[in-house]
């Protein structure tokens, strides 16, 4: 092992100094008295090293201790390892750069509670964060240090992360939910297709990525460029990535699979006949990569092209193919092998609203708006009943799966739009004056013909 002040210790000693730890900048007095390896250290700034106590030792009267680098022969500048740490109120983020040399084989993590003394928390590899959760904190902050090694072939530092230190404390409303967008962010964002970008289906999921899910993280990605977590150009790129393997992807009759090989872009079965099309899954794409194309709106070479891509796969989804013959109500699934077979009628009241408004308001394939009340809103779409001191106008009893509340309004805002909700669903018709009541329409006779919230 190399020494910082050429001390020869046998290995069993300096093995003992593992349990405390110091990070320190070199005073220019100590480093005159260095080895000239050390002294030539041209690393940025300044020289850091990862430094072991070894009781009894002096370096020049002024140090009961002498300084054991952590590593084999050769110098390893602290900060080599770029580290960040966030502390929320269970738990810390630890973040650190990837590795600019050979891969390694993992990485080692430390923790201290009082910033001296360490012990050896996780081994880790090949994620580069890690999320540390220790319950919720009391009254007052709990404060924590860490450092990362990077741990080469044969078991040599290869690279140290400088010591960060953070608290874990109650957070504010505002700061619970800038945590909580981050996340939902990050799992589209990070776990996002090496290929295509799109989402995976679930953390387990390999190739398989969702169509759906795709939609949902289009959309947070919106928000996390607007809330700075990624810049606008790094979006965009995200997106131009996406749309250019949609462009290739298998589609049928315009509309995408619930499931593709997110490196190949071919469709992976859902269920045994369900291996084509998928309206609803197509639905919930469509409005992100609306809202997408909405949102890049510069004019500029890149964003124009984003749109233009966005513009063709909106428009080549064939909505009224999925009638099914013609039939006053639109079908869920369509199998080039299949057929029909799947024989599931989209019909609310569920997540699927969303369906219905781009098939009517499709400027290539609409259907007729008349599918709003005949397939749609058909049978066990009125609810009436009170749940809880609230009147719940549509839906299931307790009115079913909170996503039934989420999917669809991700795309369509109802509030300030009803004017022109309805102008959709009823083009031969005057504007109505809407009510602002928990009503489901502003008539008896719409009743069946507006969504849930309209007028809330």
């Amino acid at each position: 092992m190399a020494l910082a002040c050429g001390l020869s210790l046998p290995k069993a000693t300096s093995e003992s100094c593992r349990t405390t730890r110091w990070t320190q900048r070199l005073p220019a007095a100590m480093t005159k008295s260095l080895p000239s390896p050390l002294q030539n250290n041209t690393r940025p700034a300044t020289i850091f090293q990862t430094m072991q106590m070894i009781p009894g030792k002096y370096l020049h009267g002024l140090y009961a201790f002498a300084f054991l680098i952590c590593c084999t022969p050769g110098v390893i500048a602290q900060g080599d390892l770029p580290l960040t740490a966030t502390g929320y109120d269970s738990h810390v983020e630890l973040r650190w750069g990837a590795p600019s040399g050979p891969a390694p084989i993992s990485y080692k993590i430390w923790r201290s509670t009082d910033g001296q003394n360490f012990s050896l928390l996780k081994i880790v590899f090949p994620t580069t964060t890690y999320l540390d959760f220790m319950g919720f904190a009391g009254d007052t902050p709990d404060t924590f240090s860490y450092f990362v090694e990077e741990i080469a072939p044969g078991g040599t530092v290869a690279a140290l992360s400088d010591t960060v230190t953070t608290t874990v404390s109650e957070l504010s409303d505002d700061a619970l939910m800038d945590m909580v967008q981050r996340y939902t962010f990050r799992y589209f964002w990070d776990f996002g297709h090496p290929v295509s970008g799109m989402a995976r289906e679930r953390n387990t999921s390999g190739d398989v990525v969702t169509s759906g899910g795709t939609g949902f993280g289009i959309m947070a990605m919106l928000v996390a460029v607007e809330r700075g977590f990624i810049t606008r150009q790094e979006g965009l790129d995200r997106l131009l990535t996406m749309t250019s393997f949609l462009e290739n992807a298998d589609r049928f009759h315009g509309a995408f699979p619930h499931w593709l090989n997110g490196a190949t872009g071919t469709v992976v079965p859902f269920s045994q006949y369900d291996n084509g099309g998928d309206l609803v899954e197509t639905a919930f794409l469509m409005e992100g990569l609306l809202a997408a194309r909405q949102y890049f709106d510069q004019n500029d070479a890149s964003e124009q092209a984003l749109r233009d891509a966005i513009t063709g796969l909106w428009e080549a989804v064939e909505w009224d193919f999925y009638r099914k013959n013609n039939s006053n109500v639109l079908y869920w699934h369509w199998s080039p092998n299949f057929g029909w077979q799947m024989n599931f009628q989209i019909r609310g009241y569920n997540e699927a609203l969303i369906v219905y408004l781009l098939a009517i308001a499709s400027p290539t394939h609409p259907v007729p708006a008349s599918l709003w009340q005949t397939g749609w809103a058909g049978p066990g779409y009125i609810n009436g009943q009170t749940y809880y001191g609230y009147k719940l106008n549509v839906g299931p009893v307790r009115g079913g799966p909170l996503f039934f509340a989420h999917y669809s309004y991700l795309g369509f805002g109802p509030k300030g739009n009803q004017g022109r909700l309805h102008q959709l669903l009823h083009p031969q018709q005057a504007p109505l004056a809407w009510s602002t009541g928990p009503t489901a329409s502003p008539t008896q006779k719409a009743t069946r013909a507006t969504p849930p919230t309209v007028g809330a």
